[in-house]
């Protein structure tokens, strides 16, 4: 398994993020930019496409990537240099998306910047 940073998110969504379900949500959701997994191993780029939220904690806000392993043999390399993408294909089901995900993506790590 190779490791990398997942660049999928959901349009306009303002909630925390679920890990996997989540991921597998953001699939199915027809809000979704794209149909399928984005990830890059570079975390400058990725940063681009990264959630923010505000700690309730301590009130800053800080800026949050997902760190996963992909499964090589289900990544494809995208049009854009250095992104990687696990194809999700328009007919399958939730139940199918979700497996799908599942044996793709392996998160392992959360990665927080303070914005």
């Amino acid at each position: 398994m190779d490791g990398s940073l997942i660049l999928a998110r959901k349009k306009g969504s303002e909630d925390a993020p679920g890990f996997l379900d989540e991921a597998a949500q953001s699939l199915v959701d027809p809000k979704t930019v794209g149909r399928g997994i984005y990830s890059t191993p570079d975390v400058k780029l990725a940063e681009k496409y990264c959630k923010t939220f505000k700690s309730k904690t301590d009130g800053k806000t800080y800026k949050v990537l997902l760190q996963n392993r992909i499964c090589p043999s289900r990544r494809q390399e995208c049009q854009r240099d250095g992104v990687w993408v696990v194809y999700v294909p328009q007919n399958n089901t939730d139940v199918q998306t979700r497996a799908l995900v599942q044996e793709s993506v392996r998160p392992y790590g959360l990665l927080l910047k303070e914005a």
